[in-house]
């Protein structure tokens, strides 16, 4: 019977139930439909700008940067962050994380039973999701509001995956004041990424969210201890951790101080930024404990520059195998802004002094014109109007290029460069990409480009002086550990040719060794070169090895030169402390080694060029076989004279009726010789040729001063008077001068006169003693 009734009921009610359904089907479809409309034109908030991070090349924090809102908020994913702070979140938040659809109705239902019972709030149902939702749109706390969030959360759960739903509530949680995420606390508080957190740490991590006002580290450190040590049970409770890990991480000190904001390599860090691609983690080259120790030698070296007027440094360290920084400073202090501390130093052009002698003494080495002992002349050159000056303003006279190059000569570098040519030297900076010479951009350089007459960088230079360590291949400096790692280098010069200038420059008996230092010191095995810009404006030091670059500059951001600034001074004790430094942390590969490229020769000690059998002093060199002129030696030439060695014959007007002999004389440029006559250390010249020679005396000579073709400008006011000079042949004794056809002066060979030129074209003649003459002309303008 109740069979029976019950279908009858059931047949009453079938027409019921069917429209019912397709009502309730329909209502489903148009609130599904209005919702998904809904979503598209209110879609959830996304994350807020975010502040970048500056790691160093093992993932240790360098410097952080505010976000565009003014907050410490960096992305954390979960990946990077350790798995017991996960899995401590979820347990602590939403233990049904992974199973709701964002919102959790049983959760619900307890929370507003037990709210009602107590009447008052005495717990939540938000799950990690709809506090996600609200960390991204704070509101009010109402009930329209909490509506707003349930909407918001399913929105969230139908546009990411819980992975990225997780990433973005590490990123968000409160920590109180404008410290947001689980990234940002564990740096600002514990100078350290989350991944690398401790227990104890990690727990104080997970509990300060919920009270993010009142558990703040440095406000309330006993109640935040209490509440971590509560968690760290509930851990244990729940199997998070053994019962040892719960009682070391009980045991661990509260760190209750908010650390000061990172800011190591502040220059590099905000280069480091600017090229990242709008990456929020940014992690560079650098090492922290290298840059850390670079930074306090700078410091040290400064208490002692600042009393001297001398108020900014910079430094850096290369790596040469990767070419990239292990150490940047951009500024002594950064703080600073009284002697322009916030400049970027390591970037900035200044005039480079000396310090590209190396490259151009290369460049010649592999155009096969000189060698190390190859004897060059150190005497006043005059180049088109251009007379450079030693340091010292003194002239050495014959100087090899070894020397030359450890002494820092000008005018043998200058000399070195004319016979390059300026072209090739330029060619070679483009190649580097040094700032000032980038393609595409016009240069006016001339013979000073050697001595500082250009614009370069420290980054330039150092990058210059790795390419030496590196057998002569450039490649870019890396700051970043995503930048170009492949790169296939520029030859700046052959392998041969940067081991000679390496040679060279480690060689410690040379005037730029700092004071206080000698031989006999703890010198790091390092070749090095210094340099000081005219007017003592940059002080500059650069040194290598196998495995290490490092460069230094000294000096004042806004031009300012000091009388007690150059670089073996200032820029080198700096050097050589830093290669101290790298010694004791980082191991050392070696010197660098010969290559095959590079062969041993015997040459003239006189000239550095192959002996002749007439050369009587010979010296070991080095050379390019491949490359290297061979010219053989003639400074030794063979004269016929009397016996009593006062006259000298050729091969025409060899006498029959009276005795003659062979002797040597050492012949010399003439330039060269002039400066030897005028020190009075000129070899012993031959006898004058005999005048009944029916050839004319062999050798030219050469006016020097005044330039043929130039205007000079004098005072009107003042008789002012020409200098004349000239490079006379060996033989000459006497020089008679004419100015405009008229006889004016007559000195010994190798000395200058003055001489009274008249307004407009002057012609100027002088003729040696044995008729052999030179004539210019030049004009004089008065002002």
């Amino acid at each position: 019977m109740v069979t029976a009734k019950l279908r009858t009921l059931v047949r009453a009610l079938s027409p019921v139930t069917a429209s019912s359904y397709a009502l309730g089907s329909a209502l489903t479809i148009l609130a599904v439909l209005g919702f998904l409309v809904a979503d598209r034109m209110f879609p959830p908030p996304t994350l807020p700008p975010s502040s970048v991070l500056v790691l160093d090349r093992d993932s240790t924090v360098l410097s952080a940067f505010l976000s565009t809102d003014e907050r410490w908020r960096f992305i954390s994913s979960v990946d990077d962050v350790d798995p017991d702070l996960v899995q401590a979140f979820i347990a602590k938040e939403d233990r049904l994380f992974y199973w709701h659809p964002g919102v959790n109705p049983v959760a619900m239902l307890r929370a507003a039973w037990n709210n009602l019972t107590t009447g008052r709030r005495t717990s939540g149902a938000s799950t990690i999701t709809m506090q996600v939702a609200r960390l991204l749109e704070p509101k009010p706390r109402t009930m329209w509001n909490k509506l707003v969030e349930i909407v918001r959360a399913v929105q969230l759960e139908l546009r990411y995956d819980k992975h990225t739903i997780l990433s973005m509530y590490l990123t968000l949680v409160p920590y109180g004041g404008n410290v947001e995420g689980v990234s940002a606390a564990s740096v600002m508080y514990y100078d350290k990424l989350p991944k690398h957190l401790s227990t104890a740490e990690l727990a104080t991590l997970v509990v300060i969210p919920n009270r993010p006002t009142t558990l703040r580290l440095h406000a309330a450190p006993v109640a935040l201890r209490q509440a971590r040590d509560r968690w760290l049970e509930r851990m244990n409770a729940l199997g998070l951790i053994d019962a040892e890990r719960l009682a070391e991480a009980v045991a661990e000190p509260m760190h209750i101080e908010r650390i000061a904001t990172p800011r190591d390599a502040w220059h590099a860090s905000v280069r480091a930024q600017r090229f990242s691609h709008g990456s929020t983690t940014v992690v560079t080259t650098l090492d922290k404990d290298v840059q850390r120790s670079a930074d306090a030698i700078l410091q040290n070296h400064m208490r002692r520059l600042r009393t001297l007027g001398i108020t900014n440094a910079s430094l850096v360290v290369i790596d040469n195998a990767t070419s990239s920084y292990l150490a940047y400073v951009g500024s002594a202090d950064i703080t600073d802004r009284r002697a322009r501390g916030f400049v970027d130093g390591v970037h900035a052009i200044r005039s480079p002094g000396s310090t590209l002698k190396p490259l151009v003494y290369a460049r010649a080495f592999d155009r096969g014109i000189l060698t190390p002992k190859t004897v060059l002349e150190d005497v006043p050159l005059d180049v088109d109007g251009y007379a450079p000056l030693n340091f010292d303003q003194r002239f050495r006279g014959a100087v090899s290029v070894e020397d030359a190059l450890a002494t820092s000569l000008n005018i043998p570098a200058v000399h070195t460069l004319h016979r390059i040519g300026v072209d090739d030297a330029v060619a070679t900076l483009r190649s580097m990409h040094f700032r000032a010479f980038r393609p595409g951009k016009v240069v006016d350089v001339g013979l000073s480009l050697v001595l500082g007459g250009c614009g370069t960088s420290l980054a330039d230079l150092a990058s210059m002086y790795a390419a030496f360590a590196r057998g002569g291949t450039w490649k870019p400096l890396r700051l970043l550990t995503s930048d170009r790692s492949d790169f296939p280098g520029v030859a700046i010069c052959s392998n041969g040719a940067a081991w000679m200038i390496s040679d060279i420059l480690t060689k410690h008996e040379r005037p730029d060794l700092p004071q206080g230092i000698d031989v006999t010191s703890r010198l790091p095995q390092v070749a090095w070169k210094t340099g000081t810009s005219y007017g003592r404006r940059d002080a500059w030091s650069f040194g290598y090895n196998e495995r290490f670059t490092v460069g230094v500059w000294v000096g004042n951001f806004d031009g300012t030169g000091n009388a007690n600034l150059t670089g073996s001074q200032c820029a080198t004790p700096v050097l050589f402390d830093v290669f101290r430094m790298l010694e004791s942390m980082k191991s050392s590969h070696g010197w660098l080694r010969r290559p095959a490229s590079v062969d041993v020769r015997l040459v003239c000690s006189i000239t550095g060029l192959v002996p002749a059998d007439s050369c009587t002093d010979v010296v070991a060199d080095v050379y390019l076989p491949e490359r290297t002129a061979t010219a053989v030696c003639s400074h030794r030439t063979p004269f016929v004279i009397d016996e009593h060695a006062t006259t000298s014959y050729c091969t025409s007007c060899i006498p029959s009726d009276i005795p003659t002999r062979t002797a040597w004389y050492t012949t010399l440029p003439p330039a060269l010789l002039s400066h030897m006559r005028a020190q009075g250390v000129a070899p012993t010249p031959p006898p004058p040729h005999s005048q009944y020679c029916p050839r004319m005396s062999s050798g030219t000579i050469t006016i020097t001063a005044p330039l043929a073709g130039k205007e000079y400008l004098l005072e009107r006011s003042v008789d002012t008077k020409i200098r004349c000079a000239a490079h006379a042949p060996a033989d000459a004794r006497t020089i008679y001068w004419y100015l405009n056809d008229a006889f004016v002066a007559q000195s010994p060979a190798g000395s200058a006169v003055f001489v009274m030129p008249i307004q407009g074209t002057n012609t100027l003649t002088c003729t040696d003693d044995l008729g052999r003459s030179s004539t210019i002309s030049f004009a004089v303008r008065t002002w």
